[in-house]
């Protein structure tokens, strides 16, 4: 997982195997995919 946005895909498909490749910082921009159209509306203020 490297951004936010993968926990969906862990919640998703819970049979699975994931690897943390960063931390994951709900404060952080880098935490979100910011090729998402929405991704600032989503950053926790």
């Amino acid at each position: 997982m490297n951004i936010l946005q993968d926990l969906y895909v862990v919640r998703n498909g819970l049979s699975g195997s994931y690897i943390l490749m960063n931390d994951l910082d709900f404060n952080m921009d880098s935490s979100y995919d910011q090729t998402d159209a929405d991704w600032a509306s989503k950053k926790v203020s």
